[in-house]
């Protein structure tokens, strides 16, 4: 390997191994077949977890649950300008139904975890009201999950979306009303993620510059944190393309969202 392919993105020296031929396959993929396929990928993550949360709903069980949701979630949103149908919208939904049921639960979990540091015995009134609240917010939860439409969700959900034609892409200006990043359908996945990538960071090192400069109020870190989460999850899709070097800055990516989860 000659200095100057030391110092290009693993998708970009040449493929003569297997990995990195298989790096140059994806790079080389359209940006809207790289989108379905990771759109199916997530599908199939978020349905193992449905599944799982049905017989196990325990505090792990439910965040690996809003997990696997949010980052589905985050891939529909990330590619919206490339790949968008109806099918698209309705899984968007289910989705978001799925975020919001399991963080009522969440929420109480993180509660009682926070009292129990705090010295609180398990048996005191605070902690047996918020085990209540918790029990209800699960029957909640429950509920929502046993409805038809969570049932064989990964299977149902892999028919629909390959029976789906392939969207027409949303023009520029709509892009620009959703504050999406504007993948160029037609033009390849390595092409995209030149241009796209670095705009999707700066504007999340724009909003943290902006909310470190004015009032660092909790809603505003919080909205700062969710941020961060969606941009990782997106920059994950890309980490055959350019290996290592994505993967450490990932790392330091997911500090500061622990850092601010701390707050």
């Amino acid at each position: 390997m000659t200095p100057a392919d030391a110092r290009r993105p693993v998708a970009e020296r040449p493929a003569s191994a297997g990995p990195v031929a298989e790096s140059s396959r994806r790079r080389d993929l359209d940006i809207a077949a790289f989108a379905q396929r990771h759109v199916g990928q997530r599908v199939a993550v978020l349905g193992s977890e449905l599944e799982r949360s049905r017989g196990v709903r325990d505090e792990e069980a439910v965040h690996d649950l809003r997990v696997a949701s949010r980052r589905l979630l985050s891939t529909i949103d990330c590619f919206r300008s490339a790949l968008w149908s109806r099918d698209l919208k309705a899984l968007r939904k289910r989705c978001k139904s799925i975020l919001r049921a399991g963080r009522n639960v969440r929420d109480l979990d993180v509660a009682l975890l926070l009292a129990a540091e705090a010295g609180l015995r398990p048996d005191c009134g605070l902690c047996r009201g918020l085990r209540l609240r918790r029990s209800e917010a699960e029957t909640g939860l429950v509920a929502l999950l046993a409805r038809g439409r969570f049932r064989g969700f990964d299977r149902k959900w892999s028919r629909r979306l390959a029976a789906s034609p392939l969207p027409r892409p949303l023009s520029s200006k709509s892009c620009s009303v959703l504050k999406r990043p504007g993948w160029i359908v037609g033009a390849s996945c390595g092409e995209n993620a030149e241009r796209v990538l670095p705009l999707m960071a700066a504007a999340f090192f724009a909003e943290g510059r902006e909310t470190c400069a004015g009032e660092r109020s909790a809603p505003r870190l919080h909205r700062l944190r969710l941020s961060g989460k969606r941009l990782r999850y997106c920059l994950e899709l890309f980490l055959p393309l350019y290996g290592s070097p994505l993967a450490v800055r990932l790392r330091r990516l997911k500090r500061v969202q622990r850092s601010l989860g701390a707050v």
